[in-house]
């Protein structure tokens, strides 16, 4: 008997494309938060308006903001490239991004498919996500996305290793 092994990339590179494009427009806004607070050295120029001193504070904070914003959405949009691994399907044990299990501690292997409730109407609105579910015996639950997974071959190679 011939030992099988299925290894799946994640498909999804979209948080990759936002960690970098929200990392330049942080750096871009706190460069341009330095620069249109500098200190400007006394020159012959007339003195800014008073209109364009009073709002200087509040074009300062909305940089500010601009810059931890996207700083904070560079950081977790990273960590999630991180946290979504590669799955390996074998003959003895499936190994996810939440672990790694033997086929004899699998109870139940299914799709789930997730759909977006209205928050007041209690109605299913938006497109369905489907969700391959591998359940544990303990209770532990491996959940694969359709956005970062091709559960269709994921779906073919536990078919074709439970087959043999």
């Amino acid at each position: 008997m011939q030992a099988s092994t299925y290894v799946f990339e994640p498909e999804n590179s979209s948080n990759y494309i936002l960690a970098i494009s929200c990392s330049i427009i942080a750096i871009a806004s706190i460069i341009g938060l330095v620069v249109y607070n500098r200190k400007q050295q006394k020159t012959s120029e007339p003195k800014i308006s008073s209109d364009a001193r009073r709002f200087r504070p509040l074009i300062s904070l909305g940089l500010f903001f601009l810059f931890l914003i996207c700083l904070t959405t560079a950081f977790f949009s990273w960590l999630t490239t991180q946290k979504i691994t590669k799955v390996t399907i074998t003959d003895t044990f499936i190994e996810t991004p939440y672990g790694k299990t033997d086929w004899d501690n699998i109870q139940r292997i299914y799709i789930h498919e997730d759909q977006k409730v209205a928050p007041f109407s209690g109605r299913s609105v938006g497109e369905k996500t489907k969700i391959l579910m591998i359940i544990e015996i303990e209770g532990k639950t491996h959940a694969l996305s359709e956005l970062n997974y091709d559960l269709n071959e994921i779906g073919k190679a536990i078919k074709a290793v439970k087959k043999e």
